[in-house]
């Protein structure tokens, strides 16, 4: 599924050309019709209660209160919306670029799965499902891939994104030559050996069997994940969803040496040996298996003629599923949409904009849940919601269609809509309270070297200041909503974070807004400095010697 940019839906063209791997999976993607769905569109159906496992790290439903919006982000548990037998990835607007092609790996490469297996060879599956998909993550897509001075050379952090590596990739594009490349790609071959290895030895003696790599241990993850899911595997409508909809064309495998050898095929291919053979799909395959699911899941509650109908909409999907042609197979989809439509008139079910809110255009108009993004805009821009008032709604379906899928919060995404779409003082509001919500956290080395900087230093806004300027009387906090009146002249107000969490409020001079980056220090910009506002890139030593 394309974007307008001519991107892969869930896969900007940038983060395709952060490495050459990245390339490689991005162009296997789209020989094979793959694309990701926006974790923040798609609404989650809530779990029959016998596929629910209390203490696996499922985590609580998004529309429940204590797992939805958290710190302006839509809160991902571990394993209630990752499953290995979707084909279609994840966008997630607050995860870094490595995730996008991390996603659309996994839809490459499959996942096994075989009626009446016991918990160890599905754990097994699942290890080597995920084998690909983090090799690539910690090995193949390092070689050639471009970060910042302090991390350079020396792989895949085990933590949090480093935003400078994140802007150095984008600004320079992976490289397939160096003495770099030859090396991830020979650790990241050693790597998936070793796995598939430990992945036989587990079988053959019946003990799981680690292969560690720093905190990574597929082992482990495959047994939780295998927990978690383990009544969904099991049940008797999932082997019947695998039987309408998948195939080892389609990237289910009943024996683990045909995942294994599709693995080899992908890593092949991250090596630059050629492309691994595309999947047996399209668009519409992936669509059509999606929706299949949540309609099989839909009807495991749900007895009688009702049951019946909605399992001949989950049979003409999987035809629909299996029809060559892209437009017919949108048609056919649309036609279920349409059927599915008119039963919810006659039967109590749940709403179409909640069962077709998947994330991705969906015929019908569907795609995305505007309820799930105007909670989330409560949540994250509560005084700018307020002075929407009772027009939320109706704003909230606009902002869901314009939404843009770029790695930002959705403080960020509604404030850059509302200074094109909406009043001026609430636009105003919306990129305060955004920045309130969003502004990163400090970086520790700025921090501890505070003080003289080096002669030669380069300087730029400190990574923990956001700052706005605002020409309307705005607030922070619902006991000063601040009247929303016009200024006298434009005020610039600095966002700050600290190392403990809290926000702080400084004004600054409108003029140093927008001071250039990257440069000398711009001239009367020695006060921010001293607040901390301004960080050079390198520091003086200070040797008394």
């Amino acid at each position: 599924m394309d974007t307008p940019d001519g991107g892969l839906l869930g896969a900007p063209p940038h983060e395709l050309q952060r490495s050459v791997a990245a390339a490689a999976i991005g162009r296997m993607a789209a020989a094979s019709g793959l694309f990701s769905a926006h974790f923040e569109h798609r609404f989650e159906l809530p779990l029959p209660e016998w596929w629910q496992v209390p203490d696996a790290d499922l985590g609580p439903y998004p529309w429940e209160p204590e797992g939805s919006w958290r710190g302006g982000a839509l809160h991902e548990t571990k394993f209630r919306t990752f499953r290995l037998d979707r084909r279609i990835g994840s966008f997630h607007p607050a995860h870094a670029a490595k995730w996008g092609t991390h996603e659309l790996c996994h839809g490459l490469l499959g996942f096994g799965w075989k009626a009446g297996a016991g918990p160890l060879w599905l754990a097994t599956a699942a290890r080597l499902a995920e084998l690909v998909p983090v090799a690539l993550w910690y090995f193949f897509d390092e070689a050639g891939l471009a970060r910042c001075e302090r991390h350079a050379g020396h792989g895949a952090l085990f933590g949090p994104a480093c935003p400078d590596c994140e802007v150095r990739a984008v600004a320079h594009p992976g490289v397939a030559t160096g003495p770099g490349v030859h090396r991830w790609r020979q650790s990241g071959r050693a790597f998936v050996e070793a796995e598939i290895d430990a992945a036989w030895r587990t079988l053959s003696t019946g003990v799981p069997v680690s292969n560690r790599y720093g905190t990574i241990d597929l082992c482990t993850d495959g047994l939780a994940y295998t927990r978690a899911h383990g009544p969904v595997l099991a049940d008797p409508l999932f082997a019947g969803w695998v039987e309408r909809f998948c195939s080892p064309h389609r990237g289910w495998f009943d024996d683990l040496d045909g995942l294994v050898g599709r693995a080899r095929d992908i890593v092949a291919a991250l090596c630059d040996e050629g492309d691994a053979p595309p999947l047996d799909g399209h668009t519409g395959t992936w669509m059509a298996q999606d929706l299949g699911w949540r309609l099989v899941q839909l009807g495991a509650e749900i007895d009688g003629e009702v049951a019946s109908d909605l399992d001949g909409m989950v049979d003409r999907l999987a035809a629909a599923a299996s029809l060559p042609d892209v437009s017919a197979s949108l048609d056919a989809i649309g036609a279920v949409v349409a059927d599915y439509e008119a039963l919810f008139e006659e039967v109590v079910l749940p709403e179409p904009a909640d069962l077709f809110a998947v994330g991705y255009p969906v015929p019908g108009g569907y795609g995305v849940s505007v309820q799930q993004l105007a909670e989330g805009l409560q949540h994250t821009l509560p005084l700018t919601c307020g002075l929407l008032g009772p027009g939320l709604g109706e704003v909230a379906a606009a902002f869901a269609g314009a939404d843009p899928w770029v790695r930002q919060g959705i403080g960020d995404r509604f404030a850059a809509f509302a200074r094109h779409h909406l009043p001026a003082d609430v636009a105003d509001q919306a990129a305060l309270e955004a920045a309130l919500t969003h502004v990163p956290a400090p970086d520790p080395v700025a921090v501890s070297l505070r003080g003289q900087a080096r002669s030669d230093a380069r300087w730029r806004w400190a990574r923990h200041v956001r700052r706005v300027v605002v020409t309307h009387d705005v607030g922070t906090h619902p006991a000063e909503p601040g009247s929303g009146e016009p200024l006298d002249a434009p005020v610039a107000l600095a966002v700050v974070r600290g190392l403990d969490g809290a926000r702080e409020l400084l004004s600054f001079d409108p003029a140093l807004a927008d001071a250039p980056e990257g440069g000398p220090l711009p001239d009367g910009a020695e006060a921010l400095v001293a607040a901390g506002l301004w960080v050079p890139d390198c520091w003086d030593a200070g040797d008394p010697g």
